[in-house]
């Protein structure tokens, strides 16, 4: 039976299999330990709790080992280039 267009035995809340697949596979590589470059991109008119937040985050990347890439302009870039020295 069909009732707007979708039938009573399926489920609209269910992600498709190969979307949970590619999730997985995203999350397994959050988890390997390997080095990385990042690109971190941001906008100059950030408040100000969020400029600590961001230094923190990249003083933790730097001190994992992984290497930081940035514009070095104002704001979050600033931000990125601040935590990691």
């Amino acid at each position: 039976m069909r009732t707007g267009g979708t039938s009573l035995g399926q489920s609209l809340d269910l992600p498709s299999l190969d979307r949970v697949d590619t999730l997985a596979q995203e999350l397994a590589l959050l988890q390997d330990k390997g080095k990385r470059r990042i690109a971190v991109l941001g906008s100059r008119h950030v408040p100000v709790v969020v400029i600590h937040l961001i230094e923190l985050v990249a003083r933790s990347l730097a001190q994992e080992g992984h290497s930081l890439i940035t514009s070095g302009s104002q704001g979050v870039n600033a931000a990125v280039i601040r935590g990691v020295l």
